[in-house]
This record gives structure tokens, sequence and C-alpha cells, in this order.
């Protein structure tokens, strides 16, 4: 004998209870948020190799960090960077990025793009091509 349970439900999911959120993946470009500096483009890589973390270029330097991220949230611990000696505009546009970076409290993709925000603004990124 077979039988053949069908069932109806008029509920609808509770977002937060469902794990489909893509983590953001790959490499992205600064647009909106921080200073940029023409010639020197602002990128952000995530990586979930032994961890999870991020990387990329800065107005200046090439940086790091350790990266805390679920489905909306995102902390940002121990930036690291390397050590060029920037003045001027690209000294200013990185001191105001890595600010707003390491200050960063939630993500989400807003049409194609990905938008970081904290207390100190929101970074607005596209992806690399």
């Amino acid at each position: 004998m077979l039988v053949i349970l069908l069932g109806c439900s008029d509920s609808t999911p509770d977002p937060s209870t469902t794990s489909s959120v893509q983590l953001p993946t790959g490499s992205w470009i600064l647009v909106d948020g921080a200073p940029t500096v023409s010639g020197h483009p602002t990128s952000l890589v995530f990586v979930y190799d032994n961890g999870e973390a991020i990387r990329g270029s800065a107005p200046c330097n090439d940086y790091g960090s350790e990266v805390d991220i679920d489905t909306s949230t995102m902390s940002v611990t121990g930036i690291s960077s390397t050590a060029e000696d920037c003045g001027g505009t690209q000294g200013a546009a990185e001191t105001a990025y890595l600010r707003v970076l390491g200050e960063i409290a939630t993500w989400r993709y807003v049409q194609g793009s990905l938008e970081l925000s904290g207390p100190s603004g929101t970074l607005i990124f596209e992806p690399a091509q």
C-alpha cells in the first residue's frame, strides 16, 4: 500500500531563520562611501580558506584583516597594512577608508552591489571585472 501525504501551509518562512543568503565572495571595487584616488582603485577580497578574512588595496597600501561574518552582520578586526608612507590625498583617502572599514557592523547586497555599513558610514562596492 502506498500512502501519499500532501500538506499546504499559508505561512511564509521567516527570513531570519533561513540560510539561503550567499556570503560575499571574490573581488570587489569601492565605488562610494570613502574618497578614492584616480589610478589607485580601492579593492576588497573575501577569503574563506583557514578562517574568514578580507584583504585588498587601499588608496596607498595593501591591507588585510580577520572578519567575522554571517548572513547580515560583519565585524572587521585587526586591520594590518603594508608600510608605504603616503601623504596628501592618498593618505587622507586611505585613512578615511580604513576607519569606516574597521567599524563595519552589517552587510547586504543592493542591486548587484555590496553594501557594508557601520557607525562611521557605508561603503559600496561593485564586483571587480
